[in-house]
């Protein structure tokens, strides 16, 4: 399709590359710690996965609004 408009700032592959090294580590960090809660559910017994919340460290402090 040639038709379809594509900004010259994403990636080749979709989506758009993150040069921040700041926030990259953050979320980095975030996804680890997802992981050390979703483990220690899971070796508790504790099998709902639905009740994890998502780490607020991830938030932007800019609104859409």
């Amino acid at each position: 399709m040639k038709d379809d408009y594509k900004s010259q700032d994403t990636f080749k592959k979709g989506g758009f590359i993150l040069k921040d090294t700041i926030i990259l580590d953050r979320l980095r960090s975030s996804a680890s710690e997802v992981i050390k809660i979703i483990g220690r559910k899971l070796f508790t017994g504790d099998f709902n996965l639905t009740t994890i919340s998502f780490p607020i460290k991830c938030m932007s402090a800019k609104s859409i609004l």
